[in-house]
């Protein structure tokens, strides 16, 4: 006679109590959650054995929310049609790509260059670096005459 246990918590998911400990003992000692060299000890193991069904399930979460199909135990090609798809459709319905009046952002990203710019040269809060290299001209920028004189020079 078996004990049964029911590990997932589902309907008819029962399993008989060696085979959970079989699966356990199998992920603690061979698979990606027993660690290697100096941190495959007794002790290691024995510290981490509680949380390997915590491991697994934030293993398949990750999976599931980037939609990689069980691919991150084994090692396929990877086919990311599927998750560029959902990426897609995320981009279309948000409208990230596209610049709307008055849209707030939940963090604004801090301009580096202009805090370097700040501590470097030790320019006061109330005239930032940002505020002084609005105004300077791009060298890169082409204007509509140097395109004409580009088109003149090669007929």
């Amino acid at each position: 006679m078996n004990i049964l246990c029911n590990p997932s918590g589902q309907k008819g998911a029962f399993r008989a109590i060696d085979w959970v400990v079989e699966h356990h003992n199998y992920f603690l000692k061979k698979c990606i959650y027993g660690g290697k060299y100096s941190n495959y000890t007794k002790a290691r193991i024995i510290q981490e054995s509680c949380l390997i069904e915590t491991y697994r399930r934030i293993r398949t979460d990750v999976e599931q929310m980037f939609l990689l199909d069980h691919k991150t135990n084994r090692h396929s090609l990877p086919d990311l049609k599927e998750t560029l798809s959902k990426l897609a459709q995320y981009i279309e319905k948000e409208r990230m790509n596209i610049y709307i009046k008055g849209r707030k952002a939940r963090y604004m990203i801090p301009n580096a260059i202009a805090e370097g710019m700040d501590k470097m040269f030790g320019l006061s809060s109330k005239a930032s670096s940002s505020e002084l290299w609005v105004d300077l001209p791009d060298d890169n920028e082409v204007e509509e005459e140097d395109l004409e004189d580009t088109m003149d020079d090669n007929i």
